[in-house]
């Protein structure tokens, strides 16, 4: 998991940044920081693997204060003003986002700084994972043979290529973080695809090559759209 901080002072920008943030299983907004004056309290006291934070902070310049640090986490700037942008890319920022924020352009922001810390960290993409599919059962998964995962009242269905689908008493967001990202995306609250295994996109639905058809959710769509172009 990433371990994120907001460096922010606009309420309504840490809302949305929080928002779209904690919907994603692969990140977590651990603090916010909201002025200079809890700025060590917050940040001397822990390691983060990156921050959101607008250059202007009370009027202290945010990238003085990371300076101070110790380590150095990965930089996405969030501002309103384009000027910035020069600042933050000599400063080695990964990311500028400019205001008002866009889902699109957090979104975007997020896998680029997921690729970024996987290169850092060379982990191995993982070929399979054990499920327990009953009290003292377990089955090993591979990930090129996981079509979908869908959600059914208290339970997950899991949609195999080669064998009969398995329902398991589990919730969706709980197998997210079993799930290579660079592979599975959700598109849906109920559904997450393997994107090998897409046949087409049609309008708000998704057509797999075992001929199921997925729809897309109205708050995942940019996430989709996000993933496709990158």
């Amino acid at each position: 998991m990433i371990h994120t901080v907001i460096i922010e002072d606009n309420e309504k920008d840490i809302k949305s940044l929080k928002q779209i943030l904690t919907a994603d299983a692969r990140f977590s907004v651990f603090k916010t920081v909201v002025n200079g004056n809890n700025w060590n309290d917050i940040m001397a006291r822990q390691r983060f693997d990156a921050v959101f934070a607008d250059i202007e902070l009370n009027g202290k310049n945010v990238f003085n204060l990371l300076k101070t640090l110790p380590y150095k986490p990965e930089i996405i700037v969030v501002s309103n003003y384009p000027k910035y942008a020069l600042q933050a890319f000599n400063s080695d920022a990964l990311h500028f986002l400019t205001k008002p924020l866009r889902k699109e352009h957090i979104l975007t922001a997020m896998e680029r700084l997921h690729r970024k810390i996987l290169l850092k960290e060379h982990k191995p993409v993982p070929e399979s994972f054990f499920l327990q599919v009953s009290r003292n059962n377990y089955e090993q998964l591979f990930f090129n043979n996981l079509v979908s995962i869908k959600a059914e009242s208290e339970y997950i269905k899991l949609c195999l290529a080669n064998d009969k689908p398995i329902l398991v008493y589990e919730r969706l967001k709980n197998i997210i973080a079993e799930l290579p990202p660079s592979q599975f995306i959700q598109v849906h609250r109920s559904a997450i695809v393997n994107v090998k295994f897409i046949r087409s996109i049609s309008g708000n639905t998704i057509h797999l090559v075992n001929k199921e058809k997925i729809p897309i959710g109205s708050s995942f769509k940019g996430r989709l759209a996000s993933y496709l172009n990158k």
